[in-house]
């Protein structure tokens, strides 16, 4: 357990020199509506200068609608990265009594369903910006104004000042009355239950605990020698996976994995394993492996991948791991170690053919899938209601490799057991929208083929509107939402090297079967896809076998 303080203007000035001696982090103000609070600089730049941790910062609430919500968290965020804070920082959204008073003297009335969905937009849009949203609520708020799976999905921050922490929580501000050298006046005082104290009973093991592991390897390297640090704590954790221990010469992506659960005290949940292939042995034994490349995963879930195959589904021999940080617009933003050498990012599509599965722990923040998934719900409901809309709205095409079909909106849902999957290209009549329990929209959808005329969800990220473009027999290919194998025309590479890619955009790895072409090669044009920046990318067949993206504008009609 660790002690800090959280500080705000009405502080006044303060001499951190003597701060730094007495407290092991600290929690700034950012800020409240769209003003940013007049010392949050200050204080910021006397944490720095004196080696003060800065765990987070919270911004006070004053919005009167959702509108609102996401436009002081665009505006919080924009502070957050003028004064220099990584995403190491926890950005704790703060709806009190105030926020409600406030709005009441504007004659706008605000409850229970106000304070949730304020606090979905603004932390939505905190890990959009690949951050880590919070919640700061006291006991009154937790139990009346807050639902337990929201408080679950994010780091929760209490003030309860009757003791010790009356419901779990990562932080606890157990009082307003204490008192710290260099500071005037009375102060607001917290405990952080972090991962090495979890025998206080309050600290959850969450998704973010172990990412936050990861966040703080971020630059570790071969060149800077750091990585050693990785394999050590690997290394110093008995029994040892198969009886070996990891060299420095050795590949370390798995042991990056291994040594951040037992930084985080998660060996339990994870395992721990130096070989991709061996661990995910592991995971199926635990029962939390998931053998789908194109699901839309969410931060935490461990991704394994397989370099020798382009295309889902994807079940060959998995060679590299890492955690996905965030999810945002179709990308998948990943923390791997030994990429490149180094603990460093990746940014890749969600159903990349190179994408072998996901593993997801079981943290505590993770909700259960219902016993009985109820029979329908209402457009754009999370569930609950029986009146779905059976009749087609309009049609789709499947836009990925396979897709799974579910009894309900969520992939802890079983499969249909008539169409359990459904292939790339599949047309669907698409009947209404419900949303999971995560807040993601799914398709319920009327799909006919050899087993009739049958309903299930599928997730509305894998589902394009049919277009009435249609590939011709010229370059003027469109993206229909649907990828024909079936060559157009034949087309000429006009570049010295041009780069065969998984899937459409510079952000995909190449495939390995034919990683780069070379002027004047010939290749089947089949289909065009528009990357996620908007650029055209061709889906050709190579030697007429084999099959990639690659950038339309260095390919010309032969």
């Amino acid at each position: 357990m660790k002690k800090g303080i959280d500080i705000s203007y009405w502080q006044g000035n303060i001499d951190f020199s003597k701060v730094a001696k007495n407290v092991d982090f600290v929690i700034l103000r950012e800020g409240y509506r769209k003003t940013v609070d007049p010392k949050f600089m200050e204080y910021v730049n006397g944490c720095k200068k004196n080696g003060i941790p800065i765990k987070g910062v919270y911004h006070f609430c004053y919005a009167t609608s959702a509108a609102g919500a996401r436009e002081e968290a665009a505006v919080c965020m924009e502070n957050i990265k003028k004064a220099g804070l990584g995403k190491d920082v926890i950005v704790f959204f703060d709806f009190e009594y105030d926020t409600v008073e406030k709005a009441a003297a504007q004659g706008v009335k605000l409850g229970k369903s106000e304070c949730i969905l304020f606090t979905k937009e603004f932390c939505t849009y905190v890990e959009s910006q690949g951050y880590t949203p919070g919640i700061y609520s006291n006991l009154d708020y937790y139990r009346n104004m807050y639902e337990p799976d929201l408080i679950k999905k994010y780091v929760f921050w209490l003030a309860d000042y009757s003791g010790e922490a009356d419901v779990p929580c990562a932080y606890h501000q157990y009082t307003n009355k204490g008192k710290v050298p260099g500071i005037n006046g009375d102060i607001d005082m917290d405990y952080f239950y972090d991962t090495e104290n979890k025998e206080d009973g309050n600290m959850g093991r969450t998704a973010q605990d172990y990412l936050n592991v990861w966040r703080s390897w971020l630059g570790f390297s071969e060149a800077n020698g750091k990585f050693k640090q990785i394999i050590d704590l690997y290394n110093s954790h008995k029994p040892l996976a198969r009886g070996y221990a990891v060299q420095y010469r050795d590949e370390w992506c798995d042991t990056t994995v291994s040594a951040a659960a037992i930084a985080a005290g998660m060996v339990d949940l994870i395992g721990t394993e130096c070989g991709c292939e061996e661990h995910v042995k592991i995971f199926k034994a635990k029962g939390i492996w998931i053998e789908d490349g194109t699901i839309v995963p969410k931060p935490g879930y461990i991704i394994l991948y397989n370099w020798d195959q382009g295309y889902q589904p994807n079940d060959g021999y998995s060679d590299h791991i890492g955690v996905v940080e965030s999810v945002s617009n179709g990308q998948i933003t990943c923390i791997e170690g030994n990429k490149g050498e180094a603990v460093a990012r990746r940014v890749l599509s969600v159903g990349n053919g190179n994408i072998r599965g996901y593993a997801v722990p079981k943290y505590d923040s993770q909700g259960t899938a219902p016993s009985n998934p109820p029979a329908g719900g209402n457009s754009g409901n999370s569930g609950g209601g029986t009146d779905l809309n059976r009749t087609p709205q309009w049609t789709g095409t499947v836009n990925t490799g396979s897709l799974n079909v579910r009894t309900w909106a969520g992939t802890e849902n079983a499969n249909l057991k008539s169409y359990p999957t459904i292939s790339q290209g599949t047309k669907v009549g698409v009947c209404d929208t419900v949303k999971d329990k995560d807040g993601d929209p799914w398709y319920y959808v009327k799909i006919s083929g050899s087993q009739g005329d049958k309903y299930g969800f599928v997730s509305a990220a894998y589902i394009t509107k049919m277009s009435t473009s249609k590939p011709s027999g010229d370059t003027t290919l469109k993206d229909d939402g649907v990828i024909t194998k079936t060559p157009q025309w034949t087309g000429k590479v006009t570049a010295d090297v041009l780069h065969v890619r998984s899937w459409a955009g510079t952000n995909n790895p190449l495939i390995k079967s034919w990683p780069k072409l070379s002027m004047g090669n010939l290749v089947d044009v089949c289909d065009v896809v528009n990357a996620a920046d908007g650029s055209r990318w061709y889906y050709i067949r190579i030697d007429g076998r084999i099959y990639g993206f690659v950038h339309s504008a260095y390919i010309a009609k032969a």
